[in-house]
């Protein structure tokens, strides 16, 4: 929840509304997939329950069989508004219907160069957007 309150006190300050989720399965293997389709399912809970108008969408990528047969069982369940914002991705290229290529990484599409590295963007990210 930390990470996703600062994401939306971001948004907030440059005054964006909706946030983009990118899920990326790359390099799991199948039973990490399992894994992590119950991270993702969690924190897809959280956007539902505590930031119910925050989540533009979520794009999933690179998601291994074993996460598409357990979304298949468990999606019906969700609120379909929620489910609605989620998207299956194919391809890259399917993330500039969203995202502008300049704020995209080149990972996915874009133009944007970046590498996270926790000493220089934690402390930066906890001046520019205190969590209260």
């Amino acid at each position: 929840c930390y990470l996703l309150e600062k994401c939306a006190l971001a948004a907030a300050t440059n005054n964006k509304e909706k946030l983009l989720l990118i899920i990326d399965f790359k390099g799991n293997s199948q039973i990490s997939g399992l894994v992590n389709f119950k991270i993702s399912q969690e924190v897809l809970q959280i956007l539902q329950d505590h930031y119910p108008e925050s989540l533009g969408v979520a794009m999933i990528i690179n998601a291994p069989w074993t996460f598409h047969m357990f979304w298949n069982c468990l999606s019906p369940f969700m609120h379909p508004i929620t489910k609605s914002k989620i998207r299956m991705v194919n391809s890259p290229k399917e993330f500039l219907e969203f995202v502008d290529k300049s704020q995209l990484e080149t990972t996915y599409g874009g133009d944007t160069v970046f590498n996270y590295d926790f000493d220089t963007h934690w402390n930066k990210e906890d001046l520019e957007f205190p969590v209260q």
